[in-house]
């Protein structure tokens, strides 16, 4: 069975796609806040579960992450697409941060340190690439691996998350 990547975001489940799952990412918001700040608590695992096949087509290699430390990851998407985005974990469609051009301002904080069991205080800020376009809709996303998309992580890396509020200037 393949490795599943524990996760919270803004959208909602659709359905379980073979040993996938489709999601509808994203939630109404309209506002250009300058940052996501709020706490998290993080404990790593070496990664020792890797879809070999998941992660070449995304361009990485098992071989070459296996062992390594796991990271988390929270990401912030504002987005002007016409509707949520549809994500399809079994086909490899997910949101393309760095080319999909409705994306307005994104951040993401990726870490493989551990928190030793407190929660520590995190601000994300988000690098916007256009001064006048408004969002429709926000991503927030916050999971344990941050190969997850690729069926790969760290079996007990756990990430708890606390206290998001958005930061405007």
């Amino acid at each position: 069975i393949a490795f599943a990547a524990g996760n919270i975001y803004t959208g909602k489940f659709d359905k379980i796609a073979g040993v996938g799952a489709e999601l509808d990412w994203g939630y109404p918001f309209t506002s250009r806040p300058s940052a996501l700040k709020g706490w998290y608590s993080y404990s790593p695992m070496p990664i020792d579960r890797a879809d070999a096949s998941k992660l070449s087509a995304g361009g990485l290699s098992a071989g070459e992450l296996l062992g390594k430390q796991d990271k988390c990851q929270i990401l912030v998407i504002l987005a002007d697409w016409d509707s949520q985005f549809h994500v399809n974990t079994t086909k490899g469609q997910f949101v393309d941060v760095e080319n999909d051009g409705h994306i307005i301002a994104y951040g993401v904080l990726e870490t493989d340190m551990s928190t030793d069991g407190e929660y520590k205080e995190f601000t994300i800020d988000l690098e916007y690439r256009t001064k006048n376009r408004r969002p429709n809709y926000v991503v927030i996303s916050a999971c344990a691996s941050y190969l997850g998309d690729y069926f790969t992580g760290g079996v007990g890396s756990t990430l708890y998350v606390d206290e998001f509020e958005f930061v405007y200037e």
